[in-house]
């Protein structure tokens, strides 16, 4: 049986929502065979051992455990214009130099997720000459677009959710490594989806439908999503194919509101996380916190309506 090439990125901390969305994996696609890559900085033994075990009946995972020196990363990290993203998630930007020659593509996924569909679809796409399918990231991208000098028509992808053709991006890479396009443009990044929109400019095609990366934006009263999609809404929200929780009260804080919460939940419980006590976030407190909630449900009710509070399903 073919496999299916995975990449996800996660440290300690995240080892258990990468469990999670692995654990979602395997049991919308009980029938495939996945070979995960899993790139990290560092990860306890323990962990890695967790992880292992739970893969085995699916395949195999490999840790790419690695400082990479000498991949310019730490330059590029000491160089980028914020401290709001943690510098792990620019090791997508390196993936061509660790996995092994027989991968020819891979879907990459990050770790706060959910997978809810069967993705043989997503993964057998045609490329047809474009070396990245995802979807596009929320309505406000066209300031990003501006700040990275990029045209109209160049695609501003969210990249949780990426089929790539690492066959096509090695041929690139020889003849101009990502890295070096990344220092070039240093000065303007912000994350790993500045470099990828910079590095693959004309290269980058988009999903079929946004139902394979379901963003948070998806669920608020207003939307923040591009107008264009605005017709797709109740089909995302109705049967997403990846829940993407890309918001700070993520399913794994006791006050998150999101409304496939319960999905992470559901998975947590086929982990070896299975016994994790679930805290609050931190996000709001007090008077603060009460409010969150009584906005909640006076949007749930429709007696309200502010935009960015989660629809309830």
């Amino acid at each position: 049986m073919e496999s299916y090439n995975l990449v996800c990125i996660a440290d300690e901390t995240y080892a258990q929502h990468a469990a999670v969305m692995l654990a979602s994996l395997f049991a919308t696609n009980p029938s495939k065979q996945f070979r995960v890559f899993l790139m990290t900085f560092v990860m306890q033994k323990e962990t890695k051992k967790k992880l292992e075990d739970m893969v085995n009946e699916y395949g195999s995972i490999t840790f790419i455990e690695n400082d990479y020196e000498g991949t310019g990363i730490q330059t590029l990290k000491s160089e980028t214009s914020t401290k709001a993203w943690n510098p792990i998630m620019y090791l997508k930007l390196l993936i061509p130099q660790f996995l092994p020659q027989d991968v020819d593509r891979f879907l990459f996924l990050d770790v706060d997720m959910v997978v809810n569909a069967d993705i043989e679809p997503l993964y057998e796409i045609p490329f047809s000459g474009n070396i990245v399918y995802a979807c596009e990231d929320y309505k406000y991208l066209q300031a990003h677009k501006y700040r990275l000098g990029l045209r109209e028509e160049d695609l501003y992808i969210n990249s949780g959710v990426m089929m790539v053709d690492l066959k096509a991006w090695r041929e690139k890479d020889k003849q101009f490594p990502t890295i070096e396009c990344l220092k070039q443009y240093a000065d303007r990044l912000n994350n790993d989806q500045d470099g990828f929109a910079l590095y693959f400019k004309g290269e980058i095609a988009l999903l079929p439908t946004n139902k394979w990366n379901a963003t948070t934006f998806f669920f608020e009263q207003e939307p923040r999503i591009l107008d264009k999609y605005l017709a797709e809404v109740d089909k995302v929200r109705r049967n997403p194919y990846i829940i993407h929780f890309c918001e700070p009260v993520k399913p794994w804080f006791k006050d998150c509101l999101h409304p496939y919460r319960n999905l992470y939940r559901k998975y947590l419980e086929m982990t070896p996380w299975k016994d994790y006590k679930y805290p609050m976030s931190g996000t709001y407190r007090g008077l603060a916190l009460v409010k969150y909630y009584i906005k909640y449900w006076l949007n749930a009710c429709g007696i309200r309506r502010e935009p960015m509070s989660l629809v309830r399903l």
